[in-house]
């Protein structure tokens, strides 16, 4: 099959993947009721050990729409071996899966068909967390989209944007990108956004689109919730901390530049970065206060959340009030925490019991 052929091409980055969640990763590629054929999958082996390598190769011997590439770097995210993927990919659509995780079958079946007839530019569908705490467990997010509908087409020259940015998701995997849209735009991955780098990608794609299909129906991505991925562990070196701080400021100050409904936003990104300053404990108090000198500004732009199928009362109170002691009084949370400290009570593990 020549390359000009492939209709979606589906990006991986991968670090030092276990084999046996990569291996459900190809499964769900080669299920799929679409057509393996018409899928090209680019995994970019990132960072990785020779054997890693030699074993992701081994994986998919014999398969010529697997094309892997190997990048070393001193970046640390997936945004690097994305950006590297871009200019390899020829498919029409691109798509994103991440080595642990997995495709339903029939995401592209009934998704691309859907975006070819209405020229959408993206295409956004439901996603699954599972959690392993002894057992495992199936998280459906909800979302603000109206759920009694196959398809909902967004127009988004007159769209609800309020309903329609965080309340579909913010992530990349969950979605499929018209492939000359993303290379026309010239967007990429911001590799100096080390957090929610996807919130990024997505609010410069939503911003000019025109045309969005939303399923709200279809769950077509499993996301295998790792609770010992950096993402997850909160406790970040003094250093770590005030990087997220300054990623989140630039996702932040870009989506105030659109005319994007960006409170769910900015709330979700300032409770990170709280949950951040709580866990770390030794965090020093002038680093909490550069932190601050940062975010602050933006605690008064952030209006009420009101109680949804996204966040109860207490959620959406906890989200409002949280930032406003860790980032908005930075002296005094310094100050409780060294109480708590010496009380012996892990707010790290806390945050991540709540998590």
């Amino acid at each position: 099959m020549s390359d000009t052929q492939y209709t979606v091409s589906v990006i991986t980055p991968s670090h030092n993947a276990e084999m046996n969640l990569m291996q459900k990763a190809f499964d769900s590629l080669k299920n799929q009721t679409f057509g393996f054929e018409k899928i090209e999958w680019i995994i970019v082996v990132h960072n990785s050990s020779d054997e890693n390598y030699a074993e992701i190769q081994k994986l998919t011997e014999g398969y010529e729409n697997v094309k892997i590439y190997r990048l070393n770097n001193d970046n640390h995210t997936p945004s690097s071996p994305r950006n590297y993927a871009f200019p390899k990919a020829t498919g029409k659509y691109l798509s994103f899966l991440d080595c642990d995780d997995y495709l339903t079958t029939d995401v592209f079946a009934r998704s691309i068909p859907k975006l070819e007839e209405y020229k959408a530019e993206i295409g956004v569908f439901r996603y699954e967390t599972i959690s392993s705490k002894g057992t495992m467990n199936a998280i459906c997010p909800y979302v603000l989209v109206d759920q009694t509908k196959d398809l909902v087409i967004a127009d988004t020259s007159n769209w609800d944007s309020s309903n329609y940015i965080y309340g579909a998701g913010l992530n990349v995997t969950s979605k499929i990108y018209l492939r000359e849209f993303i290379e026309e735009n010239g967007f990429r991955f911001d590799e100096d956004v080390p957090l929610a780098e996807d919130n990024l990608f997505n609010l410069h794609c939503y911003s000019t689109a025109k045309q969005i299909c939303f399923f709200p129906q279809l769950i077509g991505y499993e996301y295998n919730l790792n609770t010992g991925s950096a993402v997850q562990s909160f406790n970040k070196s003094p250093e770590e901390a005030y990087r997220y701080a300054v990623g989140i400021q630039k996702i932040i100050e870009y989506g105030l530049t659109t005319d994007l409904y960006m409170n769910y936003v900015i709330c979700d990104l300032l409770g990170f970065e709280s949950a951040i300053m709580l866990a770390s404990m030794d965090l020093p108090l002038d680093m909490r206060m550069k932190i601050s000198e940062l975010l602050a500004p933006y605690l008064t732009v952030v209006k009420e959340l009101k109680p949804s199928k996204l966040h109860s009362k207490q959620m959406a109170d906890t989200i409002i009030k949280l930032p406003k002691l860790t980032i908005g009084k930075p002296k005094f949370c310094y100050r409780l925490l060294r109480i708590m400290k010496k009380l012996g009570v892990d707010t790290g593990k806390k945050i991540a019991e709540m998590g």
